[in-house]
């Protein structure tokens, strides 16, 4: 999920014919989560694919930013005092256990949850890491720039676990 593009890469991606169009369609439709961050992310996980394979897989992640609000997804817990980290998340009024949300980095988008969607899908995001992503930062004063270890164990989309970590 992570891109390792250099600044000419970058520079080359965002004069692009498909990430203006990507970025045209993402307008005003991403919520609080920056569309170019979105369209760049998109293009990441389809890297090589054709345009049908892009234009899809940002219309997939918009639909999962609409639901976020349509589903009423909450975060229910934070890590405390920095950005990066696990949040638990669920939609309101939900009596089940919260769904437990890594956010390993903002730029680019890196994210994981242990919701059934996240699990299936090839998106590197679900509607939880938008959540998380929309809502859980809250600024760049709350990162702290020293690695924090924590030992969790979360599902990836290609079927792995993630154990423990450092923050």
């Amino acid at each position: 999920m992570q891109s390792r593009s250099s600044p000419p890469d970058a520079i080359a991606l965002t004069e692009s014919e498909t990430y203006q169009t990507l970025l045209a369609r993402a307008h005003r439709r991403t919520r609080g989560v920056p569309a170019d961050s979105i369209v760049r992310h998109v293009l990441s996980v389809t890297r090589g694919g054709a345009w049908p394979v892009q234009r899809d897989a940002l219309d997939a992640v918009l639909r999962r930013c609409a639901s976020t609000q349509m589903d009423g997804i909450r975060i229910v817990g934070r890590p405390r005092g920095r950005l990066l980290g696990v949040y638990s998340t669920r939609r309101r009024g939900s009596r089940t256990p919260p769904y437990r949300t890594l956010l390993r980095g903002i730029e680019p988008l890196d994210g994981s949850c242990e919701c059934p969607d996240f699990l299936r899908n090839s998106l590197g995001v679900c509607k939880h890491v938008i959540a998380v992503l929309e809502r859980g930062p809250r600024g760049a004063d709350s990162i702290i720039a020293r690695p924090i270890f924590e030992s969790h164990t979360l599902p990836q989309s290609n079927g792995s676990t993630l154990g423990s970590i450092w923050l």
